[in-house]
């Protein structure tokens, strides 16, 4: 997760003045006091300022006990998760990779042979205080995403973090209900979308990514999103697909797509973004049938290329 030279082994009391990003700390306990790490007392007192944080001594796991030690680590400072380290050892080595804290936590409560384990391993005290959802490496998001219907566009305006992004995706849903599906990337703060039709809501949601290099390897680190909705309104100027027709639609085995102007290209696009299917080329064809069979019943997307712009439209596939 980090160099050599970003490895401190410095007292406990530093982390109260100085901001870690990982603090491990040991020593022989109780329910509320670590030998030569302070006492609850101490924390619910003052500000702890590690991160991710674990501990091993005697009896801090009692998490039902009053003042628990641990418990009371979770809730000074910045802290945002503390474990029971050392019997068994935990695997954070993935969070170096952008997982976020509850893959580490399950690979270790499901260890006992994969990695060393060492004492204990699948125990039942091996527990997390904290939220699973937290990752080691944090991308700034976008904010203030606007939203302004353009004949049959959409334009997508936000304002970009202050530190330098590679690219941001574009993910659109027609209804709360169902996930979000990628629909694009853009490296500028806009975007045009095409509607899904008239008196149509669109939620979209904006995400940053930049490549991440550790000493684990690289990836690409999403942010959280900037979300905005809008209903859209009957539009009159700008890029008309026509009448795109999805029959049927919810679907199941064998799905039509028709238009009133040739279509160049069809995709069909799962939750992530990602094209299952594409059709291309097609020539001077209104009217294509797609096999959905075999695949997973959900919400998905058509993105359905004319010469002149792309019309999106959802597809429900069922059991």
């Amino acid at each position: 997760m980090v160099g050599p030279e970003n490895i401190s082994y410095d007292t406990w009391e530093d982390a109260f003045n100085d901001t870690y990003l990982w603090f491990y700390g040991a020593g022989g306990g109780s329910q509320t006091t670590a030998g030569s790490m302070g006492s609850s007392f101490v924390y619910a007192r003052s500000d702890f300022k590690a991160v991710f944080t674990g501990w091993f001594g005697s009896y801090f796991s009692d998490y039902d006990f009053p003042d628990n030690y641990m418990r009371a680590v979770l809730g000074s400072g910045t802290t945002l998760s503390a474990v029971w380290a050392g019997a068994p050892h935990w695997h954070f080595h993935s969070m170096g990779m952008g997982f976020p804290l509850a893959h580490a936590t399950t690979t270790t409560q499901n260890n006992d042979t994969i990695y060393t384990a060492d004492y204990f391993p699948r125990g039942v005290h091996v527990n997390l205080l904290g939220d699973p959802t937290l990752k080691g490496y944090v991308v700034a998001p976008p904010t203030n995403l606007v939203l302004i219907e353009r004949g049959h566009f959409i334009d997508l305006s936000w304002s970009a973090p202050s530190e330098s992004v590679d690219i941001y995706y574009v993910y659109l849903r027609t209804t709360p209900q169902e996930p979000y599906v990628l629909i694009d990337s853009t490296a500028r703060a806009s975007f045009q979308a095409s509607s899904q039709g008239p008196e149509m809501t669109h939620q979209y949601l904006v995400r940053a990514a930049q490549l991440e290099v550790t000493p684990s390897g690289s990836f690409q680190n999403l942010s959280t999103g900037a979300a905005a909705t809008i209903t859209t309104l009957t539009s009159l100027s700008g890029f008309d697909p026509g009448e795109v027709g999805v029959f049927p639609n919810p679907a199941l085995g064998e799905v039509t797509v028709s238009a009133a102007k040739p279509i160049l290209s069809i995709e069909l696009l799962g939750v992530s973004g990602q094209t299952i299917t594409r059709y291309d080329p097609i020539i001077n064809r209104r009217e294509l049938q797609l096999s959905v069979e075999g695949l997973p019943a959900g919400a998905y997307l058509l993105r359905i290329s004319f010469r002149d712009g792309v019309a999106y439209r959802k597809l429900v596939v069922t059991e």
